[in-house]
């Protein structure tokens, strides 16, 4: 069998606990900042008598959520400011998703860089269009399933837009 010196299964122990410290630490930083956000999102979801059955925070910064019963969606831009956006899906002909890039390189070797990512909705009133913001290259350097995060509330509020649809008519 195998002899284990004391001393060395001492050393490796705090080598393990080292490593993994930070980790445990980071983690239980996490929870607390995501704790704190939701309490500061339910008190203001409260203040304006809303109830949210579908809602995502991303990356700490973004929060999109939905009001079935008042068909309204709220939408947050920046979570350390809170200010929220109420957009009464009532007024609301369609959404799309715009997005903003540039090239990098030459035509043929070269590739697109995406800038910002948008959800773009249109109001009934045609003069206006309503943006909201899902990535901006001035915050995140790289994608993080922006697009697909796009997409996904796209759907949700065209679901929601056909529902209001079918019960006003």
């Amino acid at each position: 069998m195998f002899d284990i010196d004391l001393t060395t299964l001492a050393i490796s122990i705090v080598g393990i606990v080292a490593f993994i410290a930070p980790f445990l630490i980071k983690h239980q930083g996490n929870k607390k900042t995501t704790l704190k956000i939701r309490q500061q999102l339910n008190e203001k979801l409260l203040e304006n008598q809303l109830s949210v059955q579908e809602e995502e925070i991303w990356r700490d910064r973004y929060f999109l959520g939905l009001d079935k019963s008042k068909n309204k969606l709220i939408y947050v831009q920046d979570i350390s400011k809170m200010t929220l956006r109420i957009i009464d899906l009532e007024k609301i002909f369609s959404v799309s998703i715009h997005e903003t890039s540039h090239h990098v390189g030459d035509k043929k070797n070269g590739r697109n860089i995406i800038d910002s990512i948008h959800l773009s909705i249109q109001s009934k009133d045609t003069s206006k269009t309503l943006t909201l913001e899902v990535f901006n290259s001035d915050y995140f350097s790289d994608l993080f399933g922006e697009p697909v995060f796009a997409k996904r509330w796209k759907e949700i509020i065209e679901k929601q837009l056909k529902k209001a649809e079918l019960v006003n008519s």
